[in-house]
């Protein structure tokens, strides 16, 4: 026999014997033990319990309330295959999507996109309202895949069963990325002060990069290194006595020279508010070739990664990526690096 059917029929027995029992023997029971005078009660109170949950449970309702990250609220319950019950899922429910700056906590502006359970995307501004349905799926690309001003970011979310819901996230922006470079002998490099490299020579260089105040570069950065082959016969980018991951060149970043060029790809971590990150170089000078005569400067140029929207894959909202899917960068705040050699 089903459970609840048995919670609900226990549960009218009790509440009826209770509420007779408590009526018939009040007197007799004050005059024996006064301490079981709320016995009557007690199981009138427990039947009805019981009563309650056998009937919710014949219509398969288990309330309950499920909160993710301050994001999703949903109201009412779930059935075994996660879909919300006890919502009226024809009801529309207001949207807001708010993103707000990471250290200030302004408002970003701009426009966010989003798709509803996949279908093609919509946009909506910042702090701006649209509805849906509970149970919908929603993809939200914040900022709209934006090469300027803020980072984008990606959130899953569903509707809950409510009137009005807002979804929100932070963001940074990124500012100017700057660099110092010292040589081997801890010297700065620049100004007329150069790397000195001979042929055959292995040395090292350092490089230091930061971060504006308040202005992050969430996603990294691909770092493309390149190099003259006649003099260089390699370059190695470490952090912490570690190469660095190795990556794709990125198409849309051209090279200097011409067809001496050599050229590799790393991939760096972010870079944060305030914040110096410090890379070893390591230069690996042809053992026949000086260059200073043939030309030896090195450059490192730093690509960073963002979300963007794959017109190829249905306009899908993909990333963290420095590259689109027409190879375009997909953010405009690169820097390149050069180690001057003499």
């Amino acid at each position: 026999m089903d459970n609840s059917i048995i919670m609900y029929s226990v549960g009218i027995f009790l509440v009826l014997f209770g509420f007779i029992f408590g009526m018939t023997k009040k007197k007799k029971v004050m005059n024996k033990n006064k301490w079981i005078f709320a016995l009557p009660f007690l199981i009138f109170g427990f039947g009805l319990i019981l009563f309650q949950s056998g009937t919710l449970a014949q219509f398969g309702f288990e309330p309950q309330t499920l909160a993710i990250g301050g994001e999703e609220i949903v109201e009412g319950g779930l059935d075994t295959s996660g879909a919300i019950t006890g919502c009226d899922l024809g009801t529309k429910t207001t949207i807001t999507l708010s993103a707000i700056d990471k250290y200030t906590s302004a408002g970003t502006s701009g426009t966010h996109r989003y798709r509803i359970n996949g279908a093609p995307a919509l946009e909506v501004s910042d702090t701006g309202t649209f509805t849906a349905s509970p149970g919908d799926k929603l993809t939200i690309l914040w900022e709209n895949a934006s090469t300027t001003g803020y980072f984008s970011d990606v959130s899953n979310v569903e509707v809950p069963c409510s009137g009005a819901k807002t979804f929100y996230t932070t963001l940074a922006q990124n500012g100017t990325l700057s660099s110092s470079i010292k040589d081997f002998d801890d010297d700065t490099v620049g100004s007329g002060n150069n790397v000195t490299l001979g042929a055959g020579d292995v040395k090292y260089a350092t490089v230091k990069l930061s971060s504006a105040y308040q202005r992050d570069f969430p996603y990294g950065f691909v770092v493309t290194v390149e190099m003259n082959q006649t003099s260089m016969d390699d370059v190695i980018l470490t952090q912490d006595g570690v190469e660095l991951p190795s990556s794709t060149i990125p198409q849309s970043v051209s090279p200097t020279y011409s067809t001496e060029s050599s050229r590799k790809a790393y991939l760096l971590g972010g870079i944060f508010s305030n914040e110096d990150v410090y890379i070893k170089v390591t230069l690996d000078a042809d053992d026949s070739n000086n260059p200073q005569v043939s030309g030896g400067d090195v450059f490192l140029t730093f690509s960073p990664l963002n979300y963007f929207i794959n017109e190829d894959n249905g306009g899908a909202f993909e990333g963290p990526s420095v590259e689109d899917e027409d190879n375009s960068l997909t953010r405009g705040a690169g820097t390149t690096v050069t180690i001057d050699i003499d």
